[in-house]
């Protein structure tokens, strides 16, 4: 074979017959419209930038979820703390009453409705 022949040869072997030289230029793609990557690439960064603001809102949300969490935590413990703190002189009251050994009904009567007060002032402190 000749360069000229091994050449004809190849060019035919890339191209199939029925396609041509018409068909190698209907192969390649078509030319895209004016603009249409930078157009793809703005629109890639505007997702990209869309996408950076959604995960710091995300990412604002756990962390006023956790705060929250914690808030309630501390708010739930003071609660607490505070009506313990109110329910002392009631304690107080109630054990003084029942440390009198005393055959005197009325002045034990009174003792027990002077803790019952303190209760109450204590609960009604505590739901106002």
């Amino acid at each position: 074979m000749t360069d000229t022949n091994i050449t004809q040869a190849h060019d035919s072997r890339s191209v199939p017959p029925q396609a041509g030289k018409e068909g190698a230029r209907c192969a390649m793609p078509p030319t895209a419209q004016p603009g249409i990557e930078e157009r793809i690439a703005e629109t890639g960064l505007r997702i990209a930038a869309l996408q950076r603001r959604l995960d710091g809102a995300l990412a604002d949300v756990r962390h006023a979820r956790r705060r929250a969490a914690a808030d309630l935590a501390l708010a739930s413990n003071y609660a607490l703390a505070d009506m313990a703190r109110a329910l002392l002189p009631f304690k107080d009251a109630l054990e003084a009453a029942l440390a009198v050994e005393t055959t005197d009904v009325p002045a034990l009567r009174r003792g027990l409705e002077l803790a019952g007060r303190q209760l109450e002032a204590a609960l009604a402190r505590r739901h106002a």
